[in-house]
């Protein structure tokens, strides 16, 4: 390598990866070459693909075949995948890629075979996916009342069940399970345009396990969490948000235990603006736990307490920059991240509160704007 045009290139499908989303702004199923020379993204289609993604993409999309029958003129074979965007290259002169992390191996070999030299890049690819345009914000706000209205379902549909002699929880009669209820809240997401997929509804013990997805019969007079992380099915923007319930008379360690993490979430949200240090933030939120008397420790190989981040992220991913963890970052305006402080004792269960904010210079938007109330009165049943 050396001297020559350097390009940046990806190849991926864009079901899976949000870079190539990123730069293609359309899905397709299959990996597709994507390069930059500096001119702007370009997409190399398939004829399957060609006229949607003409349609659709939002960077210059180009026939495959065109370049493919000039691969072998310089030396590429044409049955590889990579073979059009590389004669491309070729032509533009290029010889030295700048490729993501995630960047297949087997292609990057075939890529110095060729004579290119191959460079996966540190880090982000795209660090400009970290602050939010206006029409990513609409779409994460989109995603937001999705997480809303479905919570708003769970906690009607919570007030309607009935507390059986065993303290379960009945439906017209019916025991009635965490899967009854992730099937609701994902039908109801589904229905509102947002794939939920592995939506926690942790009753009790379970709940003691921050991504325990939940099971069986939901009980009355223990935590119940509730997680729901939508995906726009339209645009590949993630909403985010958690409450956590009790159906009937919570024991008072719950209590305590709910009031602590709510007024951490409270104070943590005040703490949310352009030019707060994540770290500062994730610390205050510790340090305050252990006041008010919940230590966070390894009890008998298990993480006990806060045990995990704050907040981090979100946008085509439901987890990236930046992170309000001990390994916190420096929050800019434009970013959208979780506010999601929770206390989790084995044995006992868990309590977490979830909102997804939008930070501002002055401060922060909360998205999921919704009741952080523990207690749902439910109608007594037989």
């Amino acid at each position: 390598g050396g001297g020559g045009i350097r390009a940046r290139l990806i190849y991926a499908d864009t079901e899976r990866d949000p870079d190539a989303l990123y730069a293609l702004g359309a899905f397709v199923p299959d990996p597709i070459a994507l390069v930059d020379a500096g001119g702007g993204w370009v997409a190399f289609a398939s004829d399957l693909e060609l006229a949607r993604l003409a349609k659709q993409a939002k960077c210059r999309v180009i026939a495959e075949r065109d370049w493919r029958a000039k691969a072998e003129s310089f030396g590429f074979p044409k049955s590889e995948p990579l073979a059009p965007a590389a004669a491309w290259l070729k032509a533009q002169k290029v010889q030295e890629v700048e490729v993501p992390e995630s960047f297949p191996l087997a292609q990057a070999e075939k890529l110095r075979a060729w004579g290119f030299a191959v460079q996966a890049k540190a880090g982000a690819f795209f660090p400009e996916r970290r602050c939010k345009s206006a029409k990513e914000i609409a779409e994460i706000r989109a995603a937001a009342r999705i997480c809303v209205r479905a919570m708003r379902h769970v906690r009607a549909r919570l007030a309607e069940a009935e507390i059986d002699a065993r303290g379960r929880l009945r439906f017209e009669g019916k025991l009635w399970r965490a899967e009854d209820l992730r099937f609701e809240i994902e039908a109801l997401c589904l229905r509102d345009g947002a794939h939920a997929m592995h939506t926690i509804v942790a009753c009790g013990a379970r709940a003691a396990d921050p991504h325990d997805e939940g099971g069986g019969v939901l009980r009355a007079h223990a935590p119940i969490v509730v997680d729901i992380f939508p995906r726009l099915a339209r645009s590949g923007y993630w909403g985010d948000m958690t409450r956590t319930f009790c159906v009937g008379d919570p024991p008072p360690e719950l209590v305590r235990m709910h009031r602590a993490v709510r007024a951490a979430q409270v104070m943590a949200l005040g703490m949310v603006r352009a030019g707060a240090d994540g770290a500062a933030i994730h610390r205050a939120v510790a340090d305050y736990f252990a006041q008010q008397g919940f230590p966070t420790e390894v009890r008998r190989g298990k993480p006990q307490g806060f045990i995990h981040g704050t907040g981090h992220g979100v946008g085509l991913e439901i987890h990236e920059a930046p992170r309000i963890s001990a390994r916190g970052d420096v929050l800019r305006a434009g970013d959208v991240v979780t506010v999601e402080p929770g206390l989790y004792y084995a044995g006992k269960g868990g309590v977490r509160i979830e909102d997804l904010v939008w930070v501002r210079e002055d401060g922060c938007e909360v998205l999921t704007k919704f009741s952080k109330n523990l207690i749902v009165r439910p109608r007594r049943g037989s």
